[in-house]
């Protein structure tokens, strides 16, 4: 009479023991989502830059990455902003794993800050050099060099608005590639 009581308790063991191991699987994985969740999106600062191979290393609190790419426009249109170190990023993994993800800049931080206040204007910093976008035109503020061919269709104020016209004496020949013919831009030298 006992062996079927002893075969009943053993199923029932097995059962809880089955149970229980099908609970910390479960467990297992809700950890392993939660990692995956936290680490969809998480801001962090640039560690180091690899600027030969579009790469950068980001400390994300309690989290530092491998080296992973940054975000650049990439087709017919291409850009290169490099990071620099310490800015504020954020990183994507949408597969929740760091080491498959990519870094988006931006945010102002105490350490870089925003270079302008005005919300109808676009204005870009390197340095000394700065290009300020407004619906009046480009203004730019630093050292500007042309390679190539260049079209004014408009007048041209050499030292500032409104200076004086500029005459040619001598001649010119197309010894320095110069060709010159109906000159109709004015241009003004301001002293």
């Amino acid at each position: 009479m006992s062996a079927p009581r002893d075969s009943s308790a053993a199923l029932e063991r097995h059962q809880v023991r089955k149970l229980v191991r099908r609970i910390a699987d479960l467990e297992a994985l809700i950890e392993q989502m939660d990692r995956r969740i936290n680490n969809l999106m998480r801001e962090g600062k640039v560690l180091e830059t690899d600027f030969e191979k579009g790469l950068v290393k980001i400390d994300a609190g309690d989290l530092g990455t491998d080296w992973v790419p940054w975000m650049e426009r990439a087709g017919s249109i291409r850009t290169w902003m490099p990071p620099e170190v310490g800015e504020r990023v954020v990183l994507f993994s949408p597969s929740g794993e760091p080491g498959q993800g990519f870094v988006a800049m931006g945010g102002y931080s105490s350490e870089f800050g925003q270079p302008h206040q005005e919300g109808s204007e676009h204005v870009e910093t390197i340095g000394a050099m700065r290009a300020l976008w407004t619906a009046d035109g480009l203004h730019l503020t630093g050292n500007l060099r042309v390679d190539g061919d260049t079209l004014l269709n408009g007048g041209v104020d050499l030292g500032g608005e409104g200076g004086e016209p500029a005459g040619l004496e001598g001649s010119i020949d197309d010894a320095g590639h110069a060709l010159v013919s109906a000159l109709s831009t004015k241009v003004r030298i301001v002293r």
